[in-house]
């Protein structure tokens, strides 16, 4: 077996000490610069510029189509629910059922239901979800209602059948006309009127008689409409009225 020489055998240990001594200085290195640590993000606040304000008005307006569209989808639905005996079965409590919850009425039959009232209940959170988009996007306008308003109103709630009861346009009329003070109250007078006023303007309009709806003329009369017997944009607006001197009667 060769031999290394003592010079040799003395040269090698010493490169070795180095190597060792240099990987330790590049983990000492590492350490101190606070390696296998989390850094933290910087969050810094932008501020917002007029086009980002259009923007945020534009993906409210999405939203609020998006919404109407399922309105839309959650309508025909309802409507083949209400219309199928095989589906709707009735309920094991029937008259002593305590259940008031929306989609247990539309599921269930009961003796004693009023069946355009449980239609109305059944359209109370999508007229909910409708008015309140449609806050979010007049307060964003400067209290109006912007373009894409009308359009998306156009789009899902227009109708030409005023005999059709089961529409969603005609129940979100019906909800506002027995919550009309709760939403007055909510929002404001002239959102409401805009709103109603902006619905004529786009087509969304219609008289649907109301003359087999005891329900719905109760709460026209409540509100001192100038005609009870149909439900419309119109009527409603006398929500907002304000009482004049000619409606107290003269001493």
């Amino acid at each position: 077996m060769l031999k290394r020489s003592y010079y040799t055998r003395r040269k090698r240990a010493r490169s070795n000490k180095k190597g060792k001594r240099k990987s330790q200085k590049l983990k000492n290195n590492r350490k101190r610069k606070g390696a296998g640590k989390t850094p933290t993000p910087s969050t810094r606040k932008v501020r917002a510029t007029p086009y980002q304000t259009r923007r945020s008005v534009k993906r409210s307006n999405e939203t609020l189509l998006d919404l109407l569209a399922r309105c839309s989808q959650y309508s025909e639905k309802v409507r083949e629910r209400m219309e199928n005996p095989n589906v709707r079965r009735l309920c094991k409590f029937d008259k002593s059922c305590y259940r008031e919850n929306p989609k247990h009425r539309v599921s269930f039959q009961h003796s004693n239901e009023n069946v355009g009232q449980v239609e109305i209940d059944a359209y109370r959170e999508c007229t909910d979800k409708f008015l309140e988009k449609s806050w979010e996007l007049y307060k964003k306008n400067g209290d109006q209602l912007p373009n894409e308003w009308y359009v998306s109103i156009a789009t899902h709630l227009k109708t030409w059948d005023y005999n059709d009861q089961r529409h969603l346009y005609f129940n979100i009329l019906a909800n506002i006309c027995q919550h009309g003070e709760m939403y007055v109250n909510k929002y404001s007078k002239r959102f409401i009127e805009n709103l109603l006023v902006g619905m004529e303007e786009s087509a969304v309009t219609g008289m649907f008689d109301i003359t087999s709806r005891p329900e719905l003329m109760e709460c026209l009369a409540r509100m001192n409409s100038p005609d009870d017997r149909y439900l419309s944009n119109t009527a409603l607006l006398a929500l907002v009225k304000e009482s004049s001197n000619e409606d107290v009667p003269q001493t």
